[in-house]
């Protein structure tokens, strides 16, 4: 496949047709669900779905398969959500993207920023522009959570992992229904294989504790072999 991409994948993202070069080879679809307890009152545990991702993993590459773009574009349900229950709520969630191959390298990540306010129809980009590489991308996402959310995202180019991270510093819910979001990844691959590992995590808080708890989904290992 040797083509520019000018397709409009969903209702969160949108590609800009002028510049955008990149071959999309494949999308992967991941259901990530995790389960979260809290102590009620009379010390009865209570369960119920700590947060839930659906995620397509969105793969390009230039036309060498020197270079992957891994898109990972998401939609989040935060605890209250993912389950009714008004005794819990969400305050931060992380989406992650780490290379899990020698031969595969993290060169930068997107949207990279160390504090970023979002109130409603925030925009933020995701993408990647490293023209030298082949891949120059471009997607548009909106915020739909609670006004006064932060955004973070950081990366080690040592670990290979980066992490998009949305949060509420003040112990209110990020969000009270579903909502979208983008994080990338552009990796270079020496042997044309792209191999990474993907996870979820939702920070919860709920009404019978002063205290927080992380859960994380399962760590998933995704590959694609460049031919």
């Amino acid at each position: 496949m040797n083509k520019l991409v000018s397709t409009k994948k969903s209702e969160s993202m949108s590609i800009s047709a002028a510049n955008d070069q990149g071959d999309i080879l494949t999308s992967i679809r991941k259901t990530f669900t995790v389960n979260g307890t809290y102590t009620g009152i009379g010390g009865t545990k209570n369960n119920y779905v700590a947060g839930k991702a659906v995620t397509d993993y969105i793969i390009y590459s230039n036309t060498t398969g020197s270079h992957f773009y891994v898109l990972a574009d998401s939609q989040i349900s935060p605890a209250g959500v993912a389950s009714t229950n008004n005794a819990v709520w969400t305050t931060g969630y992380k989406s992650n993207i780490r290379t899990n191959s020698t031969t595969n390298s993290l060169i930068s990540w997107s949207p990279d920023s160390s504090a970023l306010k979002l109130n409603s129809d925030t925009k933020f980009t995701v993408g990647v522009s490293a023209s030298a590489t082949g891949l120059q991308l471009s997607f548009t996402y909106s915020w739909s959570g609670a006004a006064s959310a932060n955004l973070q995202s950081t990366g080690s180019k040592t670990s290979g992992l980066t992490t998009e991270y949305f949060y509420k510093d003040d112990g209110k819910g990020l969000a009270t229904s579903m909502f979208k979001t983008g994080h990338g990844a552009l990796i270079k691959a020496t042997n044309k294989v792209l191999s990474f590992s993907a996870s979820h995590q939702f920070r919860n808080d709920n009404v019978y504790s002063n205290s927080n708890t992380w859960y994380s989904t399962n760590s998933t290992n995704l590959s694609y072999s460049f031919n």
